[in-house]
C-alpha cells in the first residue's frame, strides 16, 4: 500500500484529534478577540495575549501533524515487527537480517526472461566440444517509486576458450530504454570497447508501473557434451522461458538452482518454463547429455 493510500484510509485517535482541534480553536478565538478589542494604555498585556494565541494556534497545527507522522511511522514499524516475528520462527535472526538487507538493496526486477539455446558441432573442435549460441532477452522494471540508475553487466564463460574460433564471444548486445535511442554494440566494435568480454552499461530505469528497459544479447560459448552451462542473475527475476535447438543425439535438462529439476519447472517440447520468483544469486543450469543408443 502506498503512503498516499495509507493516509487516505487512516483515521487519527479521537482524543488526539479533539485535543489538537481544541487547542487550535482556543488560539483562533483568542486572536480573533484581540483583533476586536484594544487595551488602551496596556500594550504589554495586549502583546502578551497575542503571542499566547499564536503559540496555541501553532501548537494545535503541530500536534495534528505530529500525530499523522507518528501514526504512519508506527504502522510501518509494527508491520516490520510482525514480519520479523513470523520469519524468526522459520530462520535464525542472522539469516533473516541478511535476507532483508539483500532485498532492500535491490531496486529492479527482470521480467519475461527468455533464453534461446542453439547447439552445433564444428569439425575444428576437438573431443566432445561444441559451440553453444545463447540469446538472452528480458525486460527490466523498477521496484521503487523513484527512478533508478542501473548498471547492466553480462560476462562470458571465460574458463573455456578456443582462440582459433574466437570462442567465447558476444555477437551483439542491445539496450532499448523507453526514452533514449537504442544502444547496440556488436562485432569488432564490441571487442574494441570490451576487450575482456565483460559488457557494462548504465541506464535509467523508470519507477514501478513505468515502461521497462529491454535487454537483448547474443553470445557464442564453448561447451562440452556431456557438460553444463550456467547463467546467474544478480537481480530478482520473474517469468523464465528456456528454448533449445540441439542435435538429435543430445538430450537437454534445465535446472533452476537451487530448486533443481522439480515441479517448479514445466517442460514442453524443447521448452522449459518457471513462473516462480527467482532471488538474486539464483540461476539456470542447462545440462547437455548424450542420448543412449538403443
Amino acid at each position: 500500500m502506498s503512503r498516499l493510500s495509507a493516509f487516505r484510509q487512516w483515521a487519527p485517535p479521537f482524543a488526539a484529534f479533539v485535543g489538537g482541534l481544541s487547542v487550535l480553536f482556543l488560539g483562533s478565538v483568542m486572536l480573533f478577540s484581540l483583533s476586536l478589542v484594544r487595551f488602551d494604555g496596556r500594550s504589554i498585556a495586549w502583546e502578551f495575549f497575542r503571542d499566547i494565541g499564536i503559540a496555541l494556534s501553532v501548537a494545535g497545527v503541530m500536534a495534528c501533524l505530529f500525530e499523522v507522522y507518528h501514526h504512519m511511522t508506527s504502522e510501518r514499524r509494527t508491520m516490520r515487527d510482525v514480519i520479523d516475528t513470523v520469519m524468526g520462527d522459520k530462520v535464525t535472526p542472522e539469516v533473516w537480517a541478511e535476507v532483508k538487507e539483500l532485498m532492500e538493496r535491490r531496486n529492479i526486477i527482470r521480467k519475461n526472461v527468455e533464453i534461446r539455446l542453439s547447439l552445433a558441432s564444428d569439425r575444428r573442435l576437438t573431443g566432445n566440444q561444441a559451440c553453444l549460441t545463447v540469446e538472452h532477452d528480458y525486460d527490466m522494471h523498477g521496484l521503487t517509486c523513484d527512478h533508478a540508475e542501473v548498471r547492466i553487466e553480462h560476462h562470458l564463460d571465460y574458463q573455456l576458450r578456443d582462440e582459433a574460433l574466437n570462442l567465447p564471444r558476444f555477437e551483439y548486445v542491445e539496450i532499448n530504454p523507453p526514452g533514449p535511442s537504442l544502444y547496440r554494440v556488436c562485432g569488432e566494435e564490441f571487442r574494441e570497447r570490451y576487450p575482456d568480454g565483460k559488457f557494462c552499461y548504465s541506464v535509467t530505469v523508470e519507477p514501478r508501473d513505468g515502461r521497462p528497459v529491454h535487454v537483448h544479447s547474443k553470445r557464442s560459448e564453448l561447451v562440452y557434451i556431456p557438460g553444463s552451462y550456467n547463467l546467474y542473475s544478480p537481480e530478482f527475476s520473474k517469468g523464465l522461458r528456456v528454448f533449445s535447438e540441439c542435435p538429435a543425439d543430445v538430450d537437454v535438462e534445465v535446472w533452476v538452482r537451487p530448486l533443481g529439476e522439480g515441479s517448479d519447472i514445466k517442460r514442453g517440447t524443447n521448452t522449459w518454463t518457471c513462473d516462480q520468483l527467482l532471488l538474486p544469486g539464483q540461476g539456470v543450469e542447462i545440462k547437455f547429455l548424450r542420448k543412449s543408443v538403443a
